[in-house]
């Protein structure tokens, strides 16, 4: 399904201080965020803050430099204040004060949120950052496709209380990703439900293809893996790595010549980015079983995607039926769910569109069965092997 850009309303954010109390050597410390940014992420809930993991990350990595640095002549200080506000008595005549309320009326330009990113914003060669068009209401999964994948974000949204509160930390790596493995066919909505879950969480997506990042000259493709994650952390976005298997292979044992020893040298960097990175990672495959085991290890949830059932399907057929489109009178998304099975949802699209061409072509007032089952045969064509040619698989 087509949709808009979810971008979070500038009217709704709210800025406000967000506070941390630390125990640092046998002292409290207080550590405020000033100005932070809040939004509700759905329709009548409060305010939450806005990349909660980034702001918990740069606090931790505050206390970890006090922790580190503390001296008998330079203590752990009581309380630390980060703003994004000018200090008093800078040339704008700002006071340096506290900043909260909506974005509304009385407020001047500097503090407007940041205009929100394009759907596409491409960097040549490594990746493709994009505001996600969708949201998980509005992706068709199984029920236990949504079970793994909404356990996820309760991991995301909680982590502080996860790991701090209740204390995970101490038998958990806290500098570990969440990482997420959707495997299953070609069409069944993998890369679209990565999407969805960046819109769900109000964050931007980076898109990597891997045959992109690889390189031909020593050395780059380790550094083009390393620059994908740092741009990934800087914008607060979640990570998507399509068809992972081509990279997450079994390491090769038997080194025979350079380019062997380079792919191993990759796999080993992606493995230690993998460690480091704060934010959230997913894998789309089409091929499971070729993973290496120290992957899978670092693997949170494996998500299944398969062929969608009846009901997904009437499901699907409802989303991507326009309600203007002039439908025959035997047809609607149950009937064309029931006719045509072993559809994936972009096989539906796809036959939405052949069979709408094949009404208009033929002079039609209304799009018919016959067009659908005409638009079936073309999109199944496609998965046939011609004899001699490339296997689909």
């Amino acid at each position: 399904m087509i949709g808009k850009p979810r971008l979070i309303d500038p009217s709704v954010i709210v800025r406000k201080a967000y506070r941390k109390t630390l125990e640092i050597r046998n002292k409290q410390l207080t550590i405020e965020v000033e100005d932070a940014l809040y939004a509700p992420m759905g329709e009548g809930e409060e305010p939450r803050l806005l990349d909660e993991p980034l702001v918990t990350q740069m606090i931790r990595g505050i206390a970890a430099a006090v922790t580190h640095n503390a001296s008998p002549y330079n203590p752990v200080p009581e309380r630390i204040v980060i703003s994004r506000g000018a200090p008093a008595g800078d040339a704008d005549g700002s006071d340096g004060g506290e900043v909260s309320g909506h974005f509304a009326e009385g407020m001047d330009a500097k503090a407007q949120p940041a205009s929100p990113v394009s759907h596409q914003v491409s960097t040549p060669g490594l990746w493709s950052a994009c505001t996600p068009r969708w949201t998980l209401n509005e992706v068709s999964l199984s029920q236990e496709a949504r079970s793994h994948i909404e356990a996820a974000l309760v991991m995301i949204r909680h982590r502080e209380k996860l790991f701090g509160e209740w204390g995970l930390e101490e038998s958990h790596f806290d500098g570990r990703a969440i990482v997420l493995n959707f495997y299953g066919p070609p069409g069944t909505g993998k890369s679209m439900t990565a999407e969805a879950l960046a819109g769900t969480l109000g964050r931007q997506v980076l898109l990597v293809n891997y045959a992109e990042l690889e390189s031909k000259f020593v050395g780059e493709t380790p550094k083009n893996i390393k620059s994908v994650f740092a741009a990934a952390s800087g914008a607060g976005a979640v990570l998507v790595f399509d068809e992972a298997d081509s990279f997450l292979g079994k390491r090769l044992t038997h080194v025979q010549q350079s380019s062997d020893y380079g792919v191993n040298i990759s796999r080993s960097v992606m493995l230690l980015e993998l460690e480091r990175f704060d934010g959230v990672v997913v894998f789309t495959t089409n091929l499971l079983q070729n993973y290496d085991d120290a992957f899978r290890r670092r693997i949170l949830a494996q998500v299944a995607f398969r062929y969608p059932d009846e009901s997904e399907r009437t499901a699907i057929w409802e989303r991507h039926l326009p309600r203007r489109l002039p439908l025959g009178g035997e047809v609607n998304p149950a009937v064309l769910a029931a006719a045509f099975d072993h559809m994936t949802g972009a096989d539906i699209k796809d036959m939405v569109l052949y069979a709408s061409a094949l009404c208009l072509k033929e002079g039609g007032q209304a799009v018919e069965m016959h067009h659908f089952r005409l638009a079936a045969d073309y999109v199944a064509s496609r998965y046939v092997q011609e004899e001699g040619g490339p296997d689909p698989s």
